[in-house]
């Protein structure tokens, strides 16, 4: 089952099972989305000085893509 956005999110975001299952635990799920430039799931991380897009990245820090970037 996907994963989708929780309260103040808009329920915009939905995660496959077999991304969620594979995305280090510290991001926010609830955000992530596939950006069409490269392929790759990004998330948005609300930090104590800013909030910035970040790369959904696997527990072993390799960011998680639909596509290789050379086929874009």
């Amino acid at each position: 089952m996907p994963t989708t956005g929780g309260p103040g999110s808009g329920g915009a975001a939905t995660v496959p099972e077999s991304v969620s299952s594979i995305a280090a635990s510290y991001q926010d799920l609830t955000t992530a989305r596939i950006r069409p430039e490269d392929g790759c799931y990004w998330y948005t991380h609300r930090g104590p000085v800013e909030t910035t897009e970040l790369p959904l990245r696997t527990t072993n820090g390799n960011p998680i893509c639909v596509r290789s970037p050379d086929e874009s």
